[in-house]
């Protein structure tokens, strides 16, 4: 019998350095997420353009930032203006505990929407040294908190990008920080750094768009808490970044937008073949089809423990559903906290740990 394989030699060139899950840095980018809720970019009452928070991402890389560090000096050199927020201070300071040193800051409030990530770098100072002493980036983009990011999550019309149908809010605002976030990275990937994406809920709808527009071949891999659906089937045939979308039980945001209802609707539409209805048909069109993507990890409790289970069928999800929802009828909105996610993804990175 002939055995006549390997025709295909460049299907050979197998890739080895992309990042599996791991239940630390899925702790580690949970933390990530949450500190992208700091308000970095708020001096006071006033919110700080894109040129005041590189120089503040100066400051904060030289050591020389205060709350009192004015930003905007006036023409005869009095000081005015702005102040280093102290929230930049202290996310900065935070992540330094985890060996880890600010190199972007980005917002984007001038633009109409309103998104804010940071980016972080691997440093290991005082003897910590994250990834084994590996030169690692992270993006972390923020989560809902304003009226301007909920106008984002209802512009639930999908647009075509690049030949796939994309949540049209997600997408501007993403896009709307794209170019300062790239002119960060354009200094930092080509010496050989691996990028992680992360976010909480809108954040990490953001950090999935992030990964098929600037990190589609990461050896790092993309994270994401409580995140909605953000596009149909094909979003991510290019993405060759490893995908992780972590569920926490109830968590109402992951199952918005709906994935199902509205063809049941068109469904519906068709049959009763009611002319003047047809405009609705074509908006619901449009709404339709989300889908998930990535690999699943579902957060439940069994009695007082935390299991983190891989890619748990529906069906399941389903009957553990009721029984937590009659228990605490507030678990949707509870169980989308990242306060949350952080503790018990500790829990259950600290008991993998023991022996």
């Amino acid at each position: 019998m002939a055995y006549e394989v390997f025709k295909k030699r460049d299907l050979l060139n197998i890739p080895n350095k992309r990042a599996a899950w791991s239940d630390r840095t899925a702790h580690l980018m949970a933390q990530m997420s949450k500190l992208a809720y700091c308000k970095f970019e708020m001096s006071g009452p006033l919110e700080l353009d894109q040129a005041q928070l590189n120089l503040v991402v100066k400051l904060l890389k030289s050591g020389t930032a205060t709350t009192s560090t004015e930003l905007s000096p006036g023409p005869d050199g009095t000081p005015e203006g702005p102040t280093v927020p102290a929230d930049a201070i202290a996310l900065s300071d935070e992540l330094k505990k985890a060996g880890f040193v600010i190199v972007g800051l980005f917002n984007s409030g001038s633009k109409g929407t309103d998104t804010q990530a940071f980016l972080t770098q691997s440093a290991g100072p005082n003897g910590v040294a994250p990834f084994h002493g590996e030169s690692v980036v992270i993006l972390s983009f923020r989560g809902t908190e304003t009226i301007k990011d909920w106008m984002t999550n209802v512009k639930l019309i999908q647009g075509q990008v690049r030949g796939v149908n994309v949540h049209q809010g997600f997408q501007e605002a993403f896009e709307s920080v794209e170019s300062d976030i790239t002119i960060a990275l354009d200094s930092l990937l080509p010496q050989g750094a691996t990028l992680y994406l992360t976010g909480h809920s809108l954040g990490g709808a953001l950090a999935l768009i992030a990964t098929r527009e600037i990190a589609p071949e990461s050896h790092g891999a993309c994270y994401s808490f409580g995140a909605p659906r953000v596009a149909r089937f094909g979003f991510a045939r290019k993405i060759k970044t490893p995908i992780y979308r972590v569920v926490n039980r109830n968590d109402l945001v992951p199952r918005v937008p709906p994935a199902y209802i509205q063809t049941v609707i068109r469904f519906g539409l068709s049959l009763l073949n009611i002319p003047w209805l047809k405009p609705l048909d074509f908006l619901i069109k449009k709404l339709e089809k989300y889908v998930h993507h990535g690999d699943l990890r579902f957060i439940r409790k069994s009695g007082p423990e935390v299991m983190l289970l891989s890619n748990p069928s529906v069906i399941y999800r389903f009957f553990w559903y009721w029984p937590a929802l009659i228990k605490n009828w507030r678990s949707p909105s509870g169980d989308h906290s990242i306060d949350v996610y952080c503790q018990k993804l500790e829990d259950w990175a600290t008991k993998r740990l023991s022996p």
